[in-house]
């Protein structure tokens, strides 16, 4: 699996292998650690495998489903209104 490059700075990623959590365990990291244009967020993900830990790294907020709520507001005439505030007035 491709992996995308670092979400912060852009520079490619690297997988590694890590320890714990047995034999095929990942972590992919930003590569741009040292040097006068270093990534100051350093992210990294872990996964159980190649593929999980590639399939973390890839996931971007943008790719998840946005959800928006909106309620839907209609002005009222002068007339309706005055006839709204007569009926809360008087309990109706």
């Amino acid at each position: 699996m491709k992996l995308k490059p670092c979400p912060f700075c852009g520079a490619p990623a690297e997988m590694q292998t890590w320890h714990g959590g047995g034999p095929l365990k990942r972590m992919i990291s930003c590569s741009n650690v040292e040097g006068p244009r270093l990534c100051h967020v350093g992210p990294a993900v872990t996964g159980a495998t190649p593929r999980q830990a590639a399939a973390r790294w890839n996931k971007r907020a943008g790719d998840a489903p946005v959800v928006i709520h909106t309620t839907v507001v209609r002005r009222m005439s002068p007339d309706e209104a005055a006839d709204k505030e007569f009926r809360d007035a008087i309990g109706v």
